[in-house]
């Protein structure tokens, strides 16, 4: 076998070596998106569950919906990094196989997917944002007349 011969060779095992480390990696990734994903899922499920119950159930503080709300949001938070950690780990295996990436057409057609259930989400957000404030803000009102009154029974045990 000449010099050639032998450089060909090992550069293919080479190359073959990277695309099966990435196809690795990649599949790693979708295992951890798939599993954030399904975290961020039963996350927001409860976190729904505890609205819609929160007030015939009565025990769950508006603090302990905020809590949750704070969590499902860190779920969403890491889904999201899992997500384009997968997207990375499929360009990297494109790259090394030497593949173009996806068809610009695909890629606005997904955009705009994406762009739309951002929009919603927002809406749905700014929805429910005024009446966890409105509710926020009665309990807070509640608890300072609660403690007003306190207060006004205590000056005028004092006074006597």
């Amino acid at each position: 076998i000449d010099e050639v011969t032998l450089r060909t060779l090992s550069m293919t095992i080479g190359v073959m070596a990277q695309v099966r480390i990435a196809h690795a990696n990649m599949m790693e990734v979708k295992e951890r998106y798939e599993m954030d994903n399904k975290v961020h899922t039963a996350f927001k499920e409860h976190l729904t569950f505890a609205k819609k119950n929160a007030d015939s159930l009565g025990k769950i503080s508006p603090l302990e919906i905020t809590r949750l709300e704070l969590e499902t949001a860190e779920t969403a938070i890491e889904r999201t990094q899992a997500l384009s950690n997968y997207y990375l780990a499929y360009y990297r295996l494109l790259n090394t196989i030497g593949v173009e990436a996806i068809d610009q057409k695909d890629i606005d057609e997904t955009v705009a997917i994406l762009a739309t259930q951002v929009q919603e989400q927002l809406e749905e957000t700014l929805a429910e944002k005024p009446q966890k404030i409105t509710g926020i803000e009665k309990e807070i009102l509640k608890d300072n007349l609660t403690f007003k009154d306190t207060k006004n029974k205590e000056n005028t045990d004092s006074h006597k």
